[in-house]
């Protein structure tokens, strides 16, 4: 969140934002069956990437009961708000109060077992790899207090 004055009212956050427009298709085994696969594999690459390779193969059954929806990117719009306070030349910036971005940020946590495995199961190294940081966006502030 950012104070973009001052004013207790200015307050913002950066940000990314996306609006897509159009109609979702229905995936399923069987309207695509080669399709539902890769999408699967899509998706659990992005959240947890190796990860496909490591797993077991969804079974048929298991195909039959995940669909997906598959969103053209024909039409749409990005925002993007990022960057310092813009109290600019205006009255507020004269006041002498701290302002600033105080950085926030998004990690995965440590890794726990499922209880149901043994506790000699090694963890990979790509679940240790994922332990790391992401900055996905910044608090920006002004403050009253004196430092």
């Amino acid at each position: 969140m950012d104070q973009r004055d001052q004013g207790a009212a200015g307050h913002g956050l950066n940000h990314r934002s996306a609006m897509v427009y159009g109609a979702p298709r229905l995936i399923t085994h069987r309207s695509a069956p080669e399709a539902l696969p890769h999408g699967l594999r899509v998706l659990s690459e992005r959240s947890a990437p190796g990860q496909w390779d490591h797993a077991r193969r969804p079974a048929p059954k298991e195909l039959a009961a995940t669909p997906l929806l598959a969103l053209p990117l024909d039409e749409a719009s990005v925002k993007v708000a990022a960057g310092p306070p813009e109290d600019g030349a205006g009255p507020d910036a004269e006041l002498g109060r701290r302002a600033g971005v105080i950085p926030m940020h998004t990690a995965h946590g440590a890794p726990q077992p499922d209880s149901a495995l043994p506790g000699d199961v090694p963890l990979p190294g790509r679940i240790a790899a994922t332990r790391s940081t992401h900055t996905v966006r910044s608090l920006r502030f002004n403050s009253q207090e004196a430092e």
